[in-house]
């Protein structure tokens, strides 16, 4: 997770009172503003996130496969629990899974989910809404978990942005 860079969009526009920039629909004074409300924020959550004990940090190329196993074996030595784990998303800076396991018992068969959380500069972006911390995004997964995830959970974000900003 060394040297993980996220492409922002920034848009500057010069007014009669000065110059304004503009990041995701959001309007900053100047350079220091967008660091202090914008990139030390989600640094601060992307920190979180991967120092979590669920963290796994897993190769991007036997991703799913890897993350149902560990889930598995999880599951098959406390099945009362429902084993979960944060994995980043290599190709998308600032994305994450929270992939966890659905079942009844050891004999019925198991359902993984794999859900997208996005770092926004004001908490996590999951299920359609924004929590301002982790334990705020657990406590709401551990109480909705059995619910059908909404439609179509977008990433959010192209692929195609300019200018690097380090989030830790």
């Amino acid at each position: 997770m060394d040297n993980v860079m996220q492409h922002v969009d920034i848009i500057e526009k010069k007014q009669q009172n000065g110059t304004v920039y503009i990041l995701e629909d959001e309007e900053y004074e100047d350079l220091d503003e967008i660091l202090t409300r914008y990139v030390y924020p989600m640094g601060s959550f992307v920190r979180d996130i991967i120092g979590h004990k669920y963290f796994m940090p897993i190769s991007e190329s036997q991703h799913q496969r890897e993350v149902e196993s560990i889930l598995r074996d999880k599951y098959s030595v406390n099945p009362r629990q429902m084993p979960y784990v944060f994995t980043a998303i290599p190709e998308r800076p600032g994305r994450f899974l929270l992939s966890y396991v659905l079942g009844g018992s050891l004999s019925r068969k198991l359902y993984f989910r794999h859900e997208p959380i996005k770092i926004v500069s004001d908490g996590y972006y999951y299920r359609h809404l924004t929590l301002e911390s982790l334990s705020k995004l657990l406590n709401y997964f551990k109480r909705h978990f059995r619910e059908i995830p909404p439609a179509h959970t977008p990433m959010i974000g192209s692929a195609t942005m300019t200018g690097s900003v380090q989030l830790f």
